[in-house]
C-alpha cells in the first residue's frame, strides 16, 4: 500500500533493498550513539545469518577471537547434540556419534537428553475434555496464553513443569516486594540475595549475568516506590487474594499491590520483569482486565470500600527504563472509560 501511495511501479520494488535500506539506517544510528568504544556480534544458526552490514563493519574493526560454539551450559550442550542428531538424519549422515553422546548425558540425569522426554513423540493419551463438568479453574496470568495457544496453556498449567531459573528470579523479587512493600534498594537486594542461590543456574557466567540484572532490577523497583511516595501515592494492598466467577470459569488470582493516588483513585499495579510492552499492547490485556473486574469483588471490598473509583491498571516493568526512569509504567485505561 505504501509503495501503491508512492506511485512506485510493482516491477521495480525490491523487498531485500528496503530491508537492506532499513538496516543500514538503523546500524547507523546505532553507531552514532556510541561515545568510545562499539562491539558488534552476530550469530549463526540453521535460518539465519549475519547481516552483509556484519561483513562491511569486521573490514574497518578489530576482530576479537571467540568461541565458535559460545559458552556452554547443561542446556546448550543437549540443545547442540540434538541439533546435530536431527541435521545427520535429514541430511543421511551418521547420527551414531550424537546419538551416543546424548544417551551418555541421559544416564548422567542431564535434562532434555532422554529421547522420552522430547516433545511430540508421545502420541495423545486422550482426546476427552480437561474439564467434562464443574468449574474450570483459570489464572489471570494464563488468559492471555489460553486464547492464543491452548496447547501452550496446557503445558505450562496442567503439564507444569519446574520453572526456569529467569522466572525463579522474578519470583524473588515479587517476594521482597510483598515482604517490604516501601523497602529501599539495599533493604530489597538483601531479601533477594539470601535467597538467589536457590535459583541454580548451569554455568558460572549465567549466574553471574543474572546476579548484575537482579540488581538493575532491584534499583529500578527502588526508584519506582521511592518516586511514588513523593508523589503522595500510598498502598491499599499487597499480594490481595480474590477470585471472579464467571459461567463455569473461576478465575483466581493475586494482585501484587492495589495503590491510591494522590486524588483518591485506585490503581491496580502489577509487577513485570520481562520486557516492557507499550500502552497500545496492554489496552486489551485480559490478565489487567481481569485484575481491574476484581476491584469490585468481595476479596477487595473491606480494604477499597464501596464504589471505588478506579485509575486503571499498569504493568511496572522493572528491567528496562523510559524517559529517564530506571523503570516503566505502562498503564490500561479504566473499564468504565472503556464503555
Amino acid at each position: 500500500m505504501v509503495h501503491a501511495h508512492q506511485g512506485t511501479p510493482e516491477g521495480v520494488i525490491d523487498e531485500r533493498r528496503a530491508v537492506l535500506d532499513d538496516e543500514l539506517r538503523l546500524c547507523a544510528l546505532a553507531l552514532s550513539r556510541a561515545t568510545s568504544r562499539i562491539v558488534v556480534t552476530a550469530t549463526v544458526d540453521e535460518e539465519s545469518g549475519p547481516s552483509p552490514l556484519f561483513a562491511l563493519i569486521d573490514r574497518l574493526a578489530t576482530r576479537l577471537e571467540s568461541s565458535e560454539e559460545g559458552a556452554t551450559s547443561q542446556a546448550s550442550v543437549v540443545g547442540g547434540l540434538r541439533r546435530r542428531l536431527q541435521r545427520a538424519l535429514e541430511q543421511g549422515d551418521d547420527p551414531t556419534p550424537y546419538a551416543h553422546d546424548l544417551a551418555l548425558l541421559a544416564q548422567q540425569g542431564v535434562a532434555g537428553a532422554d529421547p522420552t522426554s522430547w516433545w511430540g513423540l508421545v502420541p495423545p493419551s486422550t482426546v476427552e475434555p480437561l474439564y467434562p463438568e464443574g468449574t474450570i479453574p483459570v489464572s489471570p496470568s494464563a488468559i492471555d496464553t489460553l486464547e492464543s495457544s491452548p496447547v501452550e496453556w496446557f503445558l505450562g498449567t496442567i503439564a507444569r513443569h519446574d520453572p526456569s531459573p529467569q522466572r525463579g528470579l522474578g519470583s524473588l523479587i515479587h517476594a521482597a516486594l510483598e515482604d517490604h512493600p516501601q523497602g529501599d534498594a539495599d533493604v530489597l537486594w538483601e531479601s533477594v540475595e539470601a535467597r538467589f542461590a536457590e535459583l541454580e543456574y548451569d554455568a558460572g557466567w549465567i549466574e553471574q549475568y543474572q546476579r548484575r540484572l537482579a540488581k538493575t532490577m532491584v534499583a529500578a523497583l527502588a526508584d519506582y516506590l521511592r518516586d511514588h511516595d513523593r508523589e503522595g501515592w500510598s498502598v491499599v494492598a499487597s499480594e490481595q487474594r480474590f477470585q471472579l466467577t464467571h459461567g463455569r470459569a473461576k478465575v483466581t488470582g493475586y494482585i501484587d499491590r492495589v495503590e491510591k493516588t494522590p486524588e483518591g483513585q485506585i490503581m491496580v499495579v502489577d509487577l513485570k520483569t520481562g520486557s516492557p510492552r507499550t500502552e497500545s499492547q496492554v489496552a486489551d490485556d485480559p490478565q489487567l482486565l481481569a485484575y481491574q473486574l476484581a476491584l469490585t469483588s468481595e476479596d477487595l471490598s473491606d480494604a477499597l470500600g464501596d464504589n471505588p473509583v478506579s485509575a486503571g491498571a499498569s504493568l511496572l516493568f522493572v528491567k528496562e527504563g523510559v524517559r529517564g526512569k530506571a523503570y516503566r509504567l505502562t498503564t490500561q485505561p479504566p473499564l468504565m472509560s472503556r464503555a
